[in-house]
Order: structure tokens, then C-alpha cells, then sequence
């Protein structure tokens, strides 16, 4: 993805997370959320939003130019993990980059109050896993062409969505998040991370042979 395009993604990102607090501000504003929910609804679009983020980059990475995988691959002195996990840590980094840019909204949602720091401290540590996760994902879906791994990407992130709602509990320290669910991600999301290097040593070995 180009500089400018991740601009244009942040930007976007930062004004879908203002209007959330913007609409749901407690006291006047047009939902008037009660003061826990302001912070949910930020945390839960950051989630959805991001780990999206982290799978179209992913999905993206694929292509160099008009140069076929087997050609680089043939010719990198980097292993197939090692070119798995660079792409899996530039991605990672690109978000944590977006996400310290709307650390000013989520102070601000803070001490709105009626959060715990405990239970804002603990989902904000459970992010990384679902960044993980939809980069591993769309890992594995860029080994297919483009417009259908665009197209298995949605319907999983719909998927992935309706899960996140679907499962919630009432733990307030996990922030309503279904502990089951996180870790069914998590354990998914690594089949799909070592099924995508699988491939890449099979690609690199053809590509040899060649």
C-alpha cells in the first residue's frame, strides 16, 4: 500500500472513531450513550476497524509489481518463515502506528468515566491477538487471485463481526469480550500463519526445480 493510501486509511479511521464519540457523547449529544458504552463502542470499532486494516494490508502484500512469487522467492536469500513473519511484523507495526493516533479519543473516553483502568488496560492488551489474527488471515487469502481473496476477506471480517457481538459476556474486567472467542481466533489464526508458510516453502522449492 502506498504512503498516501495509509494516510487516506488513518484519516478515514480517526473520523469514523470521532463521529462514534462525537454521536455518543454523554449529556446532549444526538444517542447520549451512558458513559461505559461511549468507551465500548470506541473499543469495539477499533477492533473491527484495525484487524480489517491489517487484513487488506496483508492481502496486499502479496503482489511486487508484475513479478511472479516463485521469481523473488528464487532469488531472496530470506527463508520462507522469515519472509512470513517481516511481512506479519511490518503489517503489525502500520497499526500500532494507526492505533497510538487515536490514543487522544481514547483518554478522552477515559475519563468520561465508568471504565475501570483494569478492564481498559486488559482489552487494550487482547488487541494485538485480533491484529494477529486478521493479518495471518489475509495472508493466507493473498495465495489466491486478488477480487477473491478481497471477497473471502469481507465475508470473514462479516463473520468475524457477528461473532465479536454475538459472543459477548457480561466480564467487565474482559471488557465484555468472550474469552472462547478470542482464543478460537487466536488458534485459527495460526493454522492459517503456518498454512501460509507451507505454501511458501512449496512456491520456493518449485521455484528452485524450475
Amino acid at each position: 500500500m502506498e504512503d498516501k493510501a495509509i494516510v487516506r486509511t488513518n484519516l478515514l479511521y480517526l473520523a469514523i472513531l470521532f463521529v462514534i464519540l462525537l454521536v455518543g457523547w454523554p449529556g446532549g449529544a444526538p444517542f447520549d450513550f451512558q458513559r461505559p458504552y461511549v468507551f465500548l463502542a470506541i473499543t469495539y470499532a477499533q477492533i473491527i476497524l484495525l484487524s480489517y486494516i491489517g487484513g487488506r494490508l496483508a492481502v496486499r502484500s502479496s503482489s511486487v509489481g508484475d513479478i511472479r512469487v516463485g521469481d523473488w522467492l528464487k532469488y531472496t536469500p530470506l527463508s520462507p518463515v522469515e519472509i512470513a513473519l517481516g511481512k506479519l511484523l511490518a503489517i503489525f507495526l502500520c497499526l500500532l502506528l494507526m492505533f497510538s493516533s487515536s490514543l487522544p479519543l481514547l483518554i478522552l473516553c477515559y475519563f468520561i468515566g465508568g471504565v475501570s483502568l483494569k478492564a481498559s488496560l486488559t482489552v487494550y492488551c487482547l488487541l494485538p491477538i485480533f491484529f494477529i489474527s486478521f493479518i495471518s488471515f489475509g495472508l493466507l487469502f493473498s495465495l489466491v487471485s486478488r477480487d477473491f481473496s478481497v471477497f473471502i476477506l469481507n465475508l470473514s471480517s462479516f463473520l468475524f463481526v457477528l461473532g465479536l457481538f454475538l459472543s459477548r459476556t457480561g466480564w467487565r474486567n474482559l471488557f465484555y469480550l468472550n474469552p472462547r472467542f478470542v482464543l478460537f481466533i487466536l488458534i485459527l489464526s495460526t493454522f492459517a500463519f503456518f498454512v501460509f508458510i507451507r505454501d511458501l516453502r512449496r512456491r520456493k522449492k518449485l521455484a528452485y526445480e524450475d
